[in-house]
């Protein structure tokens, strides 16, 4: 009962600079492809005839973020989403053509 364990030996910690520099590169890069595979849902969002405006100019400030991120994704530690969102100025994007109705909407119509 009264036996000492032996204690494994303690590992230095790694400081916090260290190790956030050691995964750097690759966590900027997945940011780098997430937020430029995102740009498009965001995109179509932003022009969705749809939703409202209010919804619409939101949808374009998170498209414009995400563009940003891509070019630069040392952004995203700038500020939080919902800051960063905020700060861009309202934007309603052109929303997109409606395609010319086919002749058999046409007749549907009447």
């Amino acid at each position: 009962m009264g036996e000492l364990r032996a204690q494994r030996p303690r590992s230095r910690p790694i400081p916090r600079g260290d190790r956030s520099a050691r995964g750097r590169p690759g966590l900027l890069s997945a940011i780098r492809e997430l937020a430029t595979a995102a740009i498009p849902a965001a995109d179509q969002r932003a022009r969705d005839r749809d939703l409202d405006d209010v919804q619409r100019k939101r949808w374009s400030a998170v498209r414009r973020d995400l563009e940003a991120i891509a070019d630069e994704p040392e952004r995203i530690l700038a500020a939080p989403f919902a800051t960063r969102i905020a700060a861009w100025p309202e934007q309603l994007d052109e929303p997109a053509p409606k395609p010319e109705p086919t002749l058999a909407e046409l007749i549907e119509l009447d």
